[in-house]
């Protein structure tokens, strides 16, 4: 097994494929930990697969993290733990949100025995660890995000999360140019606050400063309005796990 053969354009669907997932399947459901060569000796015994083509079945499935050696779990499987998938839900419906707001914010809905710090850390290394979420820092905080959700436009979901943030973007979205105690007057937060935030917003490109006058990069406005658009729409998810 340690002969390195590219996958073909397998997928999980294709029958064949199928058949070596049920199998891995059935061998966890046996209390086993998935073994690779365990799984190739039986579904060569058991599946009758040509063993070129098996090597790159299971290849293909190691490849994309459906099947992990040494787990308990399957790509299939990871989410039929209850906490686990619910973990993973409220990731992909509130992008842009760091470790300790996810830990906050579920800790609300979800029994604190079911729910401790090291429970969380567990299911987000899990879910790590299949490539359902990935992660990426801005500054000192830990972003969570669905791995196929683009991490340019998550960082600007965790960016304009901010309250003050996202009332200087809401603003330069109808003002052409404005100048910082323009910003500060018309927005109702404290200078230092205002100044601080532009700053951070200025860094990080979402925003240009032309002698003074401040607007939208237009590289970026069209993403940020569907961003700003979006969280003034999206009401936070209570549903509570019993």
């Amino acid at each position: 097994m340690n002969q390195k053969i590219l996958a073909p354009l397998l997928g999980p669907d294709n029958p064949t494929v199928k058949k070596v997932i049920k199998l891995a399947n059935e061998i966890l459901a046996e209390g086993r930990l998935l073994n690779i060569e365990y799984l190739y000796r039986r579904a060569k015994r058991e599946l009758h697969i040509p063993r070129e083509g098996l090597i790159t079945i299971i290849q293909y499935l190691v490849n994309k993290k459906i099947i992990i050696e040494g787990s308990k779990f399957t790509k299939g499987t990871i989410l039929d733990n209850e906490i686990r998938k619910y973990i993973y839900v409220y990731i992909r419906d509130n992008i842009g949100l760091h470790f300790s707001r996810i830990k906050r914010d579920l800790m609300k809905n979800v029994k604190s025995y079911q729910m401790g710090n090291g429970q969380l850390i567990w299911h987000l290394e899990m879910l790590l660890k299949f490539n359902l979420i990935k992660s990426f820092m801005v500054g000192n905080h830990t972003i969570f995000i669905p791995v196929e959700f683009d991490e340019n436009l998550a960082r600007i979901y965790y960016i304009a999360r901010n309250p003050v943030r996202n009332k200087i973007l809401r603003h330069l979205i109808t003002k052409s140019y404005i100048t910082k105690s323009q910003i500060h007057e018309e927005i109702k937060e404290s200078r230092e606050n205002v100044y601080y935030h532009l700053k951070v917003l200025i860094e990080n490109d979402y925003i240009l400063d032309n002698d003074g006058e401040l607007c939208l990069n237009s590289e970026f406005s069209k993403y940020i309005i569907k961003v700003i658009q979006y969280l003034s729409q999206k009401k936070q998810l209570n549903t509570k796990i019993k």
